[in-house]
């Protein structure tokens, strides 16, 4: 199935012959616990991201071994926190959205190695680059899972959007927030480099939101948005609607989540994603934004409290949506994820139809173009395989 990353990167794509040779190459390799793993992750990803931040370093013929060497450090990390069974390590929490997300940071890992091994530097640059993007969807889910303490001098020489989408990758995130604030009030960034800003913009949001829960701190990022003159009339008006919801959440008060219970987690689940369907009026309408990626992080909350079953997949059902709903954003394309899982979860039931029909959907979008729908031989042999798991029988 085609999995786009948007800016951040691709998620999910068929790794064929590539995956073989890797599986031989990079062998069995142990477990240790998850943040030690984390941070030999952290100084892989660090200096590769050192390397590749500048044109001139990516293409030196002296870096090229360095960063096929961390490249495949990286893949080794990867490898073993998206590993399954009983090579798996213990994640920080239980929601099964890690394992899901670390078995495509694994595979895509591989083939960005594989692809530098082979030659294909521009192409495996890319992949590389955009590696981040899968330590950022999973530790924005909540404020849940340890902080990493690496440090390192070369940080210094990347721009402050490299800097701060690496500082959420490793989870201190209020080192990200500073970045991000430098890049929102630059008046450069925001003329000649609007797409940087709008990213910033988006990936602030997401951390006041989702992983700090303070509609206060996301209100002031907001409204330096209304207040900068030369910002996008389309992102005011966006935040405008923001403005809104988070006076409204503001007004709520907040419960730290294990605090309610399982069913007042669900109840506030369905009350802000009913919500969130009221306001969106079309496909690209960012006006419900903020409930949202409020209700996907209470949704990942009661994820990691549920067990397989119904309410499982009714959660994934929502977080597809959700997800769905956020894409436009540049931040996550996990909705396919999330539809697929559902109907795994629970085959045959009307919750798996549903995420089907979802699912379809999607997949028929991300394959329509002025010639009409071309789906890929595997993409429909996978349509199959899911709706024969989804119909009711």
């Amino acid at each position: 199935m085609k999995k786009i990353w948007a800016t951040i990167g691709v998620l999910g794509v068929a790794l064929g012959i590539a995956l073989d040779v890797q599986s031989r190459t990079l062998g069995a390799l142990p477990t240790p616990p998850w943040a030690e793993r984390m941070r030999g992750l952290s100084q892989a990803l660090t200096d590769l991201l050192y390397d590749l931040s500048s044109d001139e370093r990516a293409a030196d013929p002296a870096s090229a071994a360095r960063i096929e060497a961390n490249a495949k450090k990286l893949a080794e990390s990867a490898h073993a926190i998206g590993s399954s069974g009983k090579a798996a390590m213990v994640a920080p929490d239980a929601d099964p959205t890690i394992p899901m997300i670390a078995s495509l940071f694994d595979q895509e890992s591989k083939r960005a190695y594989h692809e530098w091994h082979r030659g294909n530097r521009v192409y495996a640059r890319d992949l590389l680059r955009t590696v981040a993007g899968y330590c950022i969807a999973c530790h924005t889910r909540n404020n849940s899972g340890p902080r990493l303490t690496l440090d390192d001098a070369r940080l210094k020489t990347m721009s402050a959007v490299e800097r701060a989408e690496f500082y959420v990758a490793t989870r201190r995130f209020e080192q990200a927030l500073k970045e991000f604030d430098q890049v929102i009030g630059d008046p450069l960034v925001i003329n000649d480099r609007p797409l940087e800003w709008e990213r910033s913009i988006y990936h602030a949001l997401a951390i006041t939101v989702r992983v700090n829960r303070d509609p206060e701190r996301s209100l002031h990022l907001v409204q330096r948005i209304l207040d900068e003159p030369t910002a996008p009339l389309f992102i005011k008006a966006d935040a405008t609607a923001w403005k809104t919801s988070l006076l409204e959440w503001k007004k709520e008060g907040i419960a730290p989540a294990p605090a309610k219970s399982v069913a007042e987690l669900r109840a506030l689940a369905d009350r802000i994603m009913t919500h969130a369907q009221s306001i969106r009026k079309f496909a690209t309408d960012h006006s419900a934004d903020v409930e949202y990626l409020r209700a996907t992080t209470i949704l990942h909350d009661l994820l990691a409290r549920v067990a397989p079953g119904v309410e499982r997949s009714q959660a994934l059902y929502q977080l597809g949506c959700a997800y769905n709903s956020l894409q436009d954003l540049d931040l996550w394309t996990l909705h396919e994820l999330f539809f697929e899982s559902c109907i795994r979860n629970t085959p045959h039931t009307a919750i798996a139809l549903q995420c089907y029909e979802q699912y379809e959907a999607s997949a028929y979008e991300n394959y329509s173009g002025s010639a009409g729908v071309a789906l890929p031989g595997d993409v429909k042999q996978q349509l199959r395989e899911l709706h024969g798991l989804a119909v009711v029988k």
